[in-house]
């Protein structure tokens, strides 16, 4: 985009309030979060609404199940975010169900790491045996797991956030270089300035597209990884993980259409990410494979049952290991007025949600009465709602996905 181009443009938006770019997880947690405070807020989505990072998810809260070795400041954060979850979607009839999960494994030393990170945290647990899934203890765990979508869903809809298709292109300096004035946007093939008091990024990997910046782009990494999707008769109605050291941190969680029900089945392997995906996903299948036909086996052995694969690429703040659990990032941009963020986890996001809300919210007049008109944004389209990446997921045989035709 050139300065002529920008000076070419004719049409401009003015919104009174915070502007939000991405509807994932992240960006609609905070702009809930701004609503609350009484900050009229616009969400801009390019896509639809949570198919990107949040539509491939599993929805799974840990709470430190799968993580065992996890340092008790992980595990409280954890916690705090399961809660916070909770708390939203109480009494959200559309919200649910909620899934419950269990938690297995294959030595007791597992189970005891496990259980006491929950016990510490008031959490109960119950022993149900192994239920036949391959370990050597199985626990009726406070673990639960969310559908994403439908959860945010409910939640957008008990407010006056505005959401809208138009994709950012960049940020644009006031007369104070400070702050940012207006963003740059397309919606269709139209350009328009869209000018605000405060901007939050929430579009992962496309927070440095629209503010390039050396130390943004430090900040955030991208990790390739890869989730299953059967619909089998066999798939119960509740959540399954093994800890990290035993299984690489394998999960199934369940979801359902109303007619099928279907498992999202991944584990905690990733590749780094490249144009070609191809081999690190005949990689991944190699891998996964003696863990699923010893961990989930009635559903592997279910000659009825149809499995596909997508690719989950997952953006998240910088660690210094691949395993364990990654921190929240909230990433301060040169603009005092315009916060950045990405949580890593899903059970992270309301967390990082409450505080790039408190960072910019200082910047934002408040609403008085009624939310502002949609006049102000009529030249946007109204945005749209998923799918989740699972539910277009093209499905086959297993010996087609896992290429048995020539094992003996």
């Amino acid at each position: 985009m050139t300065e002529t181009d920008v000076a070419d443009i004719r049409e401009d938006v003015r919104w009174p309030g915070a502007v939000v770019v991405g509807g994932g997880v992240t960006g609609l947690l905070t702009a809930f979060e701004l609503d609350r405070r009484g900050c009229a807020t616009l969400v801009l989505e390019r896509g639809t609404l949570c198919s990107g990072q949040t539509g491939q998810c599993h929805g799974w809260l840990h709470r430190g199940g799968i993580f065992p070795d996890a340092s008790a400041e992980h595990v409280d954060r954890l916690d705090r975010g399961a809660r916070r979850w909770m708390e939203m979607i109480a009494g959200l009839g559309a919200a649910g169900p909620v899934l419950g999960c269990d938690v297995g494994g294959l030595t007791e030393e597992t189970l005891d790491a496990v259980t006491a990170a929950w016990q510490r945290l008031g959490l109960t647990h119950r022993r149900v045996g192994t239920g036949g899934a391959g370990c050597a203890w199985l626990v009726e765990s406070p673990e639960r797991a969310i559908v994403p979508l439908t959860a945010l869903q409910a939640i957008i809809a008990g407010s006056t956030v505005i959401l809208r298709t138009a994709e950012a292109v960049s940020l644009l300096p006031g007369r104070r270089t400070s702050r940012a004035e207006a963003l740059l946007i397309r919606a269709g093939q139209r350009m328009f300035r869209l000018y605000a008091d405060a901007f939050v990024l929430a579009n992962g990997s496309g927070i440095t597209s629209v503010l390039p910046d050396s130390d943004l782009a430090s900040r955030i990494t991208s990790r390739l990884s890869f989730m299953l999707v059967v619909r089998s008769s066999q798939v119960g109605d509740r959540g399954f993980a093994v800890p990290a050291q035993e299984a690489l941190g394998l999960f199934g969680v369940p979801r359902a259409d109303g007619r099928h029900q279907y498992l999202l089945i991944s584990n905690f392997l990733s590749y780094a990410l490249t144009a070609d995906v191809t081999y690190s996903r005949l990689n991944w299948l190699a891998g996964i494979r003696p863990t699923l036909e010893r961990f989930l086996l009635d559903v592997w052995k279910d000659d009825d049952a149809l499995w596909g694969i997508y690719p989950a690429i997952k953006v998240e703040p910088t660690r210094p290991i691949a395993l364990g659990v990654s921190s929240m990032a909230l990433l301060t941009t040169r603009f005092e007025n315009v916060c950045a963020g990405v949580p890593g986890k899903l059970v992270l996001a309301p967390l990082l949600a409450e505080r790039l809300a408190d960072a910019v919210a200082p910047y934002v007049r408040q609403s008085v009465g009624c939310p502002p008109p949609l006049a102000l944004v009529h030249g946007l389209p109204a945005a749209q709602w998923g799918p989740e990446e699972w539910e277009v997921t093209p499905l086959v045989r297993r010996a087609t996905l896992f290429d048995e035709g020539g094992c003996p």
